[in-house]
Order: structure tokens, then sequence, then C-alpha cells
């Protein structure tokens, strides 16, 4: 029972520890971020063609539209698809 109980001890001990010693890392790297400098853009390398993103993804120009017909394609007999008189609904 003794033995059970320092082994739960330790176990308790080392979860502290590492859960401590990941805060400082993470505060270490969180100054690093704050004091990181702006660097130059990266340069293309001598041979290499910079991306024409302008003429790959070009929107084509639209003169006029055109009207839709946005009617539902419903198969049913007329008389369902007329207005009901509210005092003939059942």
């Amino acid at each position: 029972m003794n033995i059970r109980q320092s082994h739960i001890s330790l176990a308790i001990l080392v979860l502290v520890a590492l859960s401590s010693q990941g805060c400082s890392v993470a505060e270490e790297k969180r100054l690093l971020y704050r004091q990181s400098e702006i660097i130059a853009p990266l340069k293309i390398p001598a041979g290499m063609q910079q991306p024409r993103g302008q003429e790959v993804f070009a929107v084509p120009q639209v003169e006029a539209l055109e009207a839709l017909d946005i009617t539902p394609p419903v198969n049913l007999p007329d008389d369902l698809l007329a207005p009901q008189d509210p005092d003939q609904v059942k």
C-alpha cells in the first residue's frame, strides 16, 4: 500500500514538472515571436518565372445577363398547382 502511494506521488511530481516545463517553453517561443523582425520578401531564382496569376485566373466579361426560368420543375396536375381557396381546404 505504501509503495503504491509513493508511485502515485512520483507520477504526480513528474506531471507537475513536465507541465511547468511546457509553460516555460511556450513563453520562450512567444518572446521570440514578439522580438522577430520583418524580413525581405523571397526572390525568384534566375531562370524561374513569376507566375502570371492575372492571366490564369482571368474573369470573362459578360455584356448582358439572360433571364432565368426559375419555375419549379414539377409534373403535377394543374388543379393541384392552382391557388386554393382557404375555405375549401380540408
